[in-house]
């Protein structure tokens, strides 16, 4: 069962990942606007960075959704009914929530790996 502290640190760990998300954001920013003037096909860095643009922007409303729904979870009163609300109602948002992460961390890889191939090329 579910205690109060436990869906506290949940809603921490939401919180932390959601500002985790738009320093990401901000560093994904950066690199595309030091890179795309030597980009040599700057429509892949494009597509990507909107991909993963698109899944951030996912993530983040998912972030805001849990912290919501998981303040709704705490008004209960009785441990049974919290369990049971956090069960119906909250763990299935944040397994799409860490899905979401995952999905976001392998796009922000794939735009990685883009822009390291590209500087590669320009130094090499």
């Amino acid at each position: 069962m579910r205690s109060r502290d436990d869906l506290r640190r949940d809603i921490e760990s939401v919180r932390a990942r959601h500002e985790g998300l738009r320093c990401a954001a901000d560093w994904k920013v950066r690199i595309a606007d030091a890179i795309l003037a030597n980009w040599s096909d700057p429509l892949e860095l494009i597509e990507s960075a909107v991909e993963s643009g698109a899944i951030a922007r996912k993530l983040a409303e998912h972030c805001v959704l849990v912290v919501f729904t998981a303040s709704l979870v705490l008004e209960h009163d009785d441990p049974k009914r919290l369990s049971e609300s956090y069960e119906a109602n909250l763990r299935p948002l944040v397994a799409k929530t860490d899905g979401l992460a995952a999905e976001h961390m392998r796009q922000s890889e794939l735009l990685q790996e883009l822009v390291g191939r590209e500087a590669r090329k320009a130094h090499g």
